[in-house]
Parts: structure tokens; sequence; C-alpha cells
């Protein structure tokens, strides 16, 4: 009877990785910038699925990637919401005026007022419950325990916005008495 060797003894099967820790400073910087998986892989020359498998096989990679967009997501939600609520900077105009040798560099404040589009797309993230666009109404009706064809079709039509069939629907002491 011949013994099995170890697992780590047995050669390892498969191309070799490219991955090396001077790739998370890298991916560090890509994420920074607005990066998604997708483009790390493109530029890397890889396949999205082996950054995948790199975020989970190398926990200081993964790390990088999630501290770097953390602090893009930060930038951008200050961003938006110093747009969303209006804000004043400093600027310069420069004219040059006929005849002078030199421009004139004239400072002053600019304000920018707030933007309605951001500020409800900050609402719309930071309070979904007040601000979303979209409110979920669903409705369950049984046809098969309905009496009538025509009144399951009534209701149906209700349902998908004819509200003129709504007068007409009998309530269910009528339809017994009929």
């Amino acid at each position: 009877m011949t013994k099995r060797k170890p697992k780590e003894d047995h050669l390892k099967i498969g191309r070799p990785t490219l991955y090396s820790p001077k790739l998370c400073q890298d991916a560090s910087r890509l994420c920074k910038l607005g990066a998604t998986d997708l483009e790390m892989a493109d530029f890397f020359g890889v396949e999205v699925m082996t950054i995948y498998r790199w975020k989970n096989t190398y926990p200081d990679f993964c790390y990088a990637i999630a501290r770097s967009k953390e602090e893009a997501d930060e930038s951008v939600e200050v961003s938006l919401y110093r747009r969303a609520t209006g804000y004043t900077h400093k600027a310069v105009k420069i004219f040059m005026p006929a005849g002078a040798e030199k421009p004139v560099y004239a400072h002053y404040q600019e304000h920018v007022p707030p933007d309605s589009t951001a500020a409800f797309n900050w609402l719309k993230n930071r309070r979904p419950h007040l601000w979303r666009e979209q409110h979920d109404i669903s409705a369950t009706v049984l046809v098969a325990q309905l009496p009538d064809l025509e009144i399951a079709q009534r209701i149906a039509n209700l349902l998908i916005g004819a509200e003129e069939e709504a007068d007409a629907l009998p309530t269910p002491t009528n339809s017994a008495k009929t």
C-alpha cells in the first residue's frame, strides 16, 4: 500500500498568479480616482473574476481597495452636499484693457446657488423612506373565487387604472341579493 503525499508537497497546478504586493498601491490609486473593479481588471490586463479572486485571497489587496473606494465616496459625498446646499468660493477674473501692458486681476467671491437636483439625490439616498421616487403598491385578487367572470374583469381593469369601472362594481351585499 502506497502512502499519499501531503497536499503541500503536491505541485501547484495552473498558471502562476500575476498578483504582487505592489498591486495594492496601484489598485488604491485607481480606486481613489473612481475606478470600478472592471476598470481595474482592464488596467491590470486580467479578467474581473481575477480581481474578485485576489480580493478573497489577499486581505491587503481587499483592504486597500475598500479603504480607497470609501475615501472616494466620502469626497463625492462632500461635493454633492456642497452642491446641494450652495457655497461661496474665491475666484479671479482676468481682464486685458485696451492699451494696457499687463492684465488686470479682479478678485471676488463667487456664489454657487443650491442645486435642486443634487439636493433631491442627496435626500433620496439619505432618506429613502421619505424621498424615494417609486412607491411599491401591490394587490392580490383571487379570480378563481369570484362568482362572476364579468366582476373579475372589472376588478382587473380597476387594478390597471380603469377607475370608471369602480362605480359599477357591485358591493358584496348587493351581489348576494341578485
